[in-house]
């Protein structure tokens, strides 16, 4: 009797690793067509948004939220809104001290060079932090490398 043995073809397919992400980029939020810069950072589990504004409300039974994505410079008002349904909440203990604070967990389509992505993002308050977004792992994973020694690689392959 002949014996089949299968073949196996490695199918043509394009890394997804042929993106490589400096420590800083520019994130383009879909919603509202704007671009901000973000921290990307592989110590952190789950993005982040600088949300100020929050108010919670419903929207057919369901918990939505509106915000404003806050940089620090640029003016917040009515054309740049955030409005999301809430995905889930997230408990974090604030390392100043024990109490745990609720967040709301969002998922917004965003544009990072060729990425063009759903996310989640944790409604945090990064006014302290140097950038308004901030690209965890969970984002990075499967789609890019890092290189920490440079920045805004995306911005100028554009």
């Amino acid at each position: 009797d002949d014996v089949i043995i299968p073949v196996a073809t490695p199918s043509i397919q394009k890394s997804r690793y042929d993106v490589i992400l400096g420590e800083v980029e520019k994130v383009t939020i879909d919603s509202i067509k704007q671009t901000f810069d973000a921290r990307v950072d592989t110590g952190a589990a789950t993005s982040s948004l600088n949300a100020i504004d929050i108010e919670e409300f419903e929207r057919n039974g369901k918990n939505w939220v509106r915000f404003h994505l806050s940089d620090g410079d640029r003016a917040t008002d009515e054309s740049n809104w955030i409005e999301s349904p809430i995905i889930r909440y997230v408990k974090i203990r604030q390392s100043t001290n024990d109490e745990m604070e609720r967040r709301a967990v969002v998922e917004l389509w965003v544009k990072l060079g060729s990425i063009h992505e759903k996310a989640q993002f944790t409604l945090a308050d990064r006014s302290q932090m140097s950038h308004p977004i901030l690209l965890g792992r969970e984002f990075i994973r499967d789609i890019a490398l890092v290189d920490v020694s440079r920045k805004y690689i995306q911005t100028e392959t554009k």
